[in-house]
């Protein structure tokens, strides 16, 4: 998905689509992407963003932020369980396998004090795994997170389902997870 869409528009128009996605993602900044080759299918696809949200936080003093979504939603692991509000299905649904690593670097300024970081996360199902950790060096604060998705064919069945519905919930509660900072 993500190679089709970057493939959508020219690469001159890269800076006002990152415009635009953070502010649909209800972000205001700006930002950029760098990608592997488009149209090399032999390989797997990968893409980086820079993005600026200067308004994000509410500097000084002390507040909590949850790891803003940046420019990293087109096939992201927020976007992975869009369909799974149900309680539960009668009929398979396609859903693909997948493996995708996310990485965060945040940047603080310098004198936001004393910060507080989420707990890892650690889930693992028959279906597949999530992992996330969470790093500080100095005033850059890392999030690693990494989602794979095992299905043995294109469908996920009822019984799937529920494990993947279940997967779900707990990863969306660490994509809330809050890092706490300015403390003295």
């Amino acid at each position: 998905l993500a190679r089709q869409v970057f493939l959508s528009f020219p690469d001159s128009m890269q800076q006002q689509v990152a415009s635009r996605v953070l502010a649909v993602s209800g972000q205001s900044g700006t930002g950029a992407y760098s990608h592997n080759n488009l149209r090399d299918a032999s390989n797997p696809f990968w893409y980086s963003t820079q993005f600026q949200l200067p308004d994000y936080v509410q500097l000084p003093g002390p507040g909590g932020m949850i790891i803003p979504p940046g420019l990293g939603s087109f096939s992201g692991i927020s976007v992975v369980f869009e369909l799974m509000g149900l309680e539960q299905r009668q009929q398979p649904m396609p859903f693909a396998s997948r493996h995708i690593s996310e990485t965060t670097d945040l940047t603080l300024p310098d004198n936001t004090g004393m910060t507080l970081l989420p707990k890892p996360v650690e889930i693992k199902t028959p279906l597949g795994a999530y992992v996330s950790r969470y790093s500080r060096d100095g005033n850059i604060v890392s999030v690693k997170r990494e989602l794979e998705v095992r299905l043995p064919g294109p469908l996920a069945t009822p019984k799937d389902y529920a494990i993947l519905r279940s997967m779900s919930r707990g990863i969306a509660r660490d994509l809330r997870a809050q890092i706490v900072y300015g403390l003295r």
